[in-house]
């Protein structure tokens, strides 16, 4: 299945709530899409904490009134495995209050802090060790938290900077501005453009198509704050063998004209 969908943040400003609806419904056949909501990014000390992008919340409760399905994803920071698990505990709070049926994705994307080297680059080749405890550690305080966790990096960064065989366990939501998707990545959730444009978003709109039902998966499995589906009870009639007599022909007469106004079958031995 394909389930087209946006991301959202501050940065492109929402005008129309729902005209954005309105656009999910049509690209979507009547279906409701969904957007990952930027929900912030780590403290730029490097040392964790969640820092709320200014819409966020408000995204969140609007969505959640339109019928919008919605994930968070999270800009790290953080430069330690340490810091990524304070990271996502402040995310894991910031959520509980609001419906999330899409995944809580862990963003990590090239780049310094502040511009400037602090001993960790994203972007160095020798770091892909520490990547990956920083991804991990994040995605692990997010699941135990009982909530879905994704990363979400570009193709190039899941391919060449992150120890991917450490990291299999975890759903990827990959953003490649390609003609088509590859098999490169096995990812749930492709970002496909940043240039997109959505009747009621200010600028560029970054697109997005999901690949599985998150939340039929997500309510299914008891995620999210969701109460996990119960499995179907048997509804097969119980069969009993009682056996009676030996009777009279009257008492015999008497017994099955009660059984059948019962709807009880017998048989004759």
């Amino acid at each position: 299945m394909n389930v087209y969908g946006i991301d959202t943040n501050h940065h492109h400003p929402i005008t129309s709530w729902a005209s954005v609806a309105a656009w999910l419904k049509k690209m979507n056949n009547g279906g409701p899409g969904f957007d990952m909501v930027r929900l912030g990014y780590s403290s730029r000390s490097g040392e964790g904490g969640l820092i709320l992008d200014n819409i966020a919340l408000a995204s969140l409760k609007t969505c959640n009134r339109l019928g919008i399905p919605v994930g968070v994803y999270v800009y790290c920071y953080d430069t330690t495995p340490a810091a990524a698990e304070k990271t996502a505990r402040d995310v894991i709070a910031a959520i509980k209050p609001y419906k999330i049926e899409y995944p809580v994705a862990y963003d990590m994307e090239y780049g310094t802090h502040n511009g400037k080297a602090t001993g960790y680059k994203y972007n160095n080749k020798a770091n892909a060790a520490n990547n990956t405890a920083i991804v991990a550690a994040a995605l692990k305080t997010i699941e135990a938290a009982g909530y879905y966790g994704q990363i979400y990096c570009s193709r190039d960064f899941y391919l060449n900077y992150l120890e991917r065989a450490k990291l299999a366990a975890y759903d990827v939501w990959e953003a490649a501005y390609t003609s088509k998707d590859t098999a490169a990545v096995v990812n749930g959730i492709w970002q496909y453009t940043s240039k997109g444009s959505v009747p009621g978003i200010t600028g560029n709109v970054d697109l997005n198509v999901a690949y599985k039902d998150y939340p039929a998966i997500i309510k299914a499995a008891g995620l999210n704050g969701f109460t996990a589906s119960k499995p179907a009870t048997d509804t097969a009639p119980v069969l009993k063998t009682i056996k009676a007599g030996p009777m009279s022909a009257g008492d015999y007469k008497k017994h099955t004209e009660a059984l059948a106004a019962d709807g009880i079958a017998w048989e004759d031995c």
